[in-house]
């Protein structure tokens, strides 16, 4: 493999990484503030992952497929995705406060 094609894999994945980071965040914030629990980080990744040619359709279709793409997955995080309380054990953010 050659270094320019190596280099273009690499920072399309970064590129998709961050996209997602944006996206799994933003759903994060809209179910904390409606509904006051947590999304599950990996199981929104691993769903965004399993919906990315959609997402590529979505997003060369415009913004109104975007919005439609985007109030999907929160209907599904909603349902799905949310961080599960173990028993006897603080969550991350649950340290953080304590801190």
């Amino acid at each position: 493999m050659k270094v320019a094609r190596f280099e273009c894999c690499l920072y399309a994945k970064l590129l998709w990484i961050v996209v997602n980071w944006q996206i799994v965040w933003q759903l994060n914030m809209q179910i904390h503030s409606c509904c006051g629990k947590l999304l599950s980080f990996y199981n929104a990744y691993k769903s965004l992952k399993e919906k990315m040619e959609e997402f590529c359709i979505a997003l060369a279709a415009g913004i109104s497929f975007l919005r439609k793409f985007i109030d999907r997955q929160l209907s599904l995080a909603k349902k799905f995705q949310l961080l599960d309380r173990k028993k006897d054990k603080n969550s991350m953010y649950e340290l953080i406060q304590i801190m």
